[in-house]
């Protein structure tokens, strides 16, 4: 039986906190760069699946604007559920993602070679004006997850 997508969150770092509850940080849904081509440097999408039982593969894509060609494809990663209870968290870490130019890219979340979730990821021209003024807030230690390549 196939699981549910929990949720699904592109990130810049997953950990755990001393109780071993899962800690996202810094969830995004875009990114500004001075200059094209971008590259960023890297990122993480992390996804829970529960409510489904047996043997899945599960693999992450961001495509372009024309959604037909990968600016990046993470490996494929294989997860087993014993009951419908059970929930399993995928974590793939993306590296080097280039961006040839502004626009809509796309991230596919892949279960057993299909489409089951996919989210805009914005990437813009960040304009002088645009600039963010606040402090930045660090986020507390955190114990890394094993990343599943």
């Amino acid at each position: 039986m196939k699981p549910h997508l929990q949720f699904s969150a592109l990130c810049d770092d997953v950990g755990r906190s001393s109780e071993g509850k899962l800690v996202v940080y810094g969830v995004f849904e875009g990114i500004l760069s001075q200059t094209f081509p971008a590259t960023h440097r890297s990122c993480f999408v992390c996804n829970r699946w529960t409510g489904g039982t047996g043997a899945h593969r599960e693999q992450i894509r961001i495509l372009a604007p024309n959604n037909r060609v990968a600016v990046v494809e993470g490996p494929e990663t294989e997860f087993h559920l014993t009951n419908r209870a059970s929930v399993h968290t995928v974590v793939c870490r993306l590296e080097g993602l280039t961006f040839k130019r502004p626009g809509v890219y796309w991230v596919h979340v892949v279960l057993d070679g299909e489409v089951v979730c996919e989210y805009a990821l914005n990437v813009k021209l960040r304009s002088e004006e645009a600039r963010p003024n606040g402090p930045r807030l660090a986020p507390p230690p955190a114990k890394k997850l094993p990343v599943q390549d």
